[in-house]
């Protein structure tokens, strides 16, 4: 990741902390605790949305690290009945 990337400083500390506080559950498997905050749409493809809230979702690290730079399907949040499957 590139220091320019947007995901260094202030402004993206309390980006972080709000999604967690507002997500605080995976907003993928809506199991476990969200611990890192998932770009929905990639990052690498969309670098222009690195701030948009509405680009961002909680999410435990085994989901993130396995979504990798794909886009999340649907990009919503999934009923708590329906875990997301990758």
């Amino acid at each position: 990741m590139a220091a320019s990337d947007g995901r260094k400083g202030r402004p993206w500390r309390r980006l972080r902390e709000q999604v967690l506080r507002e997500e605080p559950t995976c907003r993928y498997c809506q199991r476990r605790p969200s611990t890192v905050v998932d770009h929905i749409r990639p990052l690498s493809k969309y670098p222009q949305l690195a701030h948009e809230r509405s680009n961002l979702a909680g999410a435990c690290r085994p989901c993130n690290t396995s979504k990798h730079d794909r886009p999340a399907p649907g990009r919503r949040a999934r009923p708590a009945s329906s875990p997301l499957r990758w």
